[in-house]
């Protein structure tokens, strides 16, 4: 009978979603609360997309931490060429330039472009691994 019902537990989609988990983390969760506007910006991708009349099909994504201020903007591709210059063009221009950045370990994140970008304008750049 045990056996029954640990079946049955293991298989009821009620139990499933109310019981805990039985696998620990990887790495434990931090947080980082900003103090300031502009402290830390996040960025990433959207996309692939449907392509509009304009032919973007990505949106690259920012947002400001400490206000929740977001930004979209639309792009062709997720090249590093593309990612650097719309964030300097239409965020970094318009808004100023954030301490740090925090991204995942996208090619176009990582590029030697993108890195160029961060150390001209002295902007931090930092990644998440578990990404």
């Amino acid at each position: 009978m045990g056996d029954m019902i640990k079946e049955y537990v293991r298989t009821c989609n009620v139990c499933n979603k109310n019981k805990k988990p039985t696998r620990k983390a990887r790495c434990p969760l931090t947080q980082y609360h900003a103090g300031a506007p502009m402290e830390r910006v996040h960025i990433d991708f959207l996309g692939p997309l449907p392509e509009t009349t304009r032919g973007n099909t990505n949106i690259l994504v920012m947002v400001d931490q400490f206000t929740k201020w977001v930004e979209i903007i639309p792009l062709p591709s997720q090249t590093a060429e593309e990612t650097a210059k719309a964030a300097v063009n239409e965020f970094f221009t318009r808004f100023g330039c954030p301490f740090s950045i925090h991204s995942d370990q996208g090619r176009n994140f990582e590029s030697n472009l993108f890195k160029s970008v961060c150390k001209t304008l002295q902007i931090h750049k930092n990644k998440d691994h578990r990404l």
